[in-house]
């Protein structure tokens, strides 16, 4: 989860932001809370009450990457 840096939350009914709001920073190491944009929606697929979406990146070194070519290349 440390390699989050951004989520969008969509959310039918704003009065249960406090709540969605307890939640989610359970997800989180408390001092480092990720980018966030929160939007009130009318209607949310198969009747969900929450969404979220959220981006990540993590930084890989050279030599990792390269692991990973060979391995996926050669199978070792």
């Amino acid at each position: 989860m440390r390699d989050i840096f951004e989520c969008k939350v969509m959310i039918v009914d704003m009065k249960n932001w406090p709540l969605f709001n307890k939640i989610y920073t359970l997800f989180f190491d408390g001092h480092r809370l990720p980018a966030r944009s929160a939007f009130g929606v009318a209607d949310l697929a198969l009747g969900r009450k929450v969404e979220v979406t959220c981006q990540a990146a993590r930084t890989v070194s050279l030599v990792g990457k390269m692991q990973y070519v060979v391995r996926s290349l050669f199978g070792k």
